[in-house]
């Protein structure tokens, strides 16, 4: 079964994006989050030292002042854009490369330098140190939205493994107010809960990344037969063996 994943963009919306990663072998908490605001110009990039051996670092960014789409940095992989807002561009990507415990590494894009760029950065740790790509029901495609408070809905490529981590990631931009994150809603009808992993925010433009975990089922085998309670039964059953 497929889950389709939804997520309502705020008032005042002039540009809204949303993915939906599907991830195995990978805790199902985020090691670490950082970000980075719009309050300066910078490239669209955070250093930070991994937590463990090999995890799924992942980013989100939201270029309020330009429709530029950022050119990964080394050992990076740009996933999918959008552009389509008001003098915006928002993708997202993730460190394709191999980590090692405690080094410093370089997430997100080398390029645009020239803008202000909002950030959101999450690890979810390998569980066994080997590295970790995107499982085959990640969807093959992003939303976006112009304008408006549609609600934007994404589906996965098929049913996701029993135990996958499930990452959403989406962004906006604002004509006015203050962007804030929402809880994303999915149809699995499986009591899936979505919990922030990392967000940040500058005035009117936002970028968030939630997860959720799909359940793992254990297969309940027949019930044992039960033994003789009688000596008669007994006899019976050692006459048969």
């Amino acid at each position: 079964m497929s889950i389709t994943v939804s997520v309502v963009p705020q008032t005042n919306n002039i540009g809204s994006f949303l993915h939906l990663l599907v991830l195995t072998g990978v805790g199902q908490g985020a090691a670490w989050s950082n970000g980075l605001n719009a309050g300066a110009t910078a490239a669209p990039q955070i250093s930070h030292a991994s937590y463990s051996t090999n995890p799924m670092t992942v980013w989100m960014v939201c270029d309020p002042t330009a429709a530029t789409v950022g050119t990964a940095a080394t050992n990076n992989t740009l996933l999918y854009s959008y552009t389509g807002g008001t003098t915006c561009a928002e993708y997202n990507g993730y460190y394709s490369g191999n980590q090692v415990n405690g080094t410093s590494y370089t997430f997100g894009c080398s390029a645009p330098t020239g803008d202000k760029p909002v950030m959101a950065v999450c690890e979810f740790n390998s569980m066994c140190g080997t590295l970790v790509a995107p499982n085959s029901t990640t969807p093959a495609a992003c939303v976006g939205l112009a304008s408006g408070t549609t609600t934007m809905s994404i589906t996965t490529n098929g049913q996701p493994p029993d135990g996958s981590v499930l990452v959403a990631m989406f962004a906006w931009k604002l004509s006015s107010g203050t962007a804030a994150a929402v809880t994303p809603t999915d149809n699995a009808g499986l009591g899936l809960t979505w919990t922030a992993r990392s967000s940040k925010s500058y005035t009117t433009s936002g970028t968030y990344i939630y997860s959720a975990v799909m359940p793992t089922y254990r297969y309940e085998g027949p019930a044992p037969q039960h033994l003789p309670h009688t000596r008669t039964q007994a006899r019976n059953r050692s006459a048969l063996w």
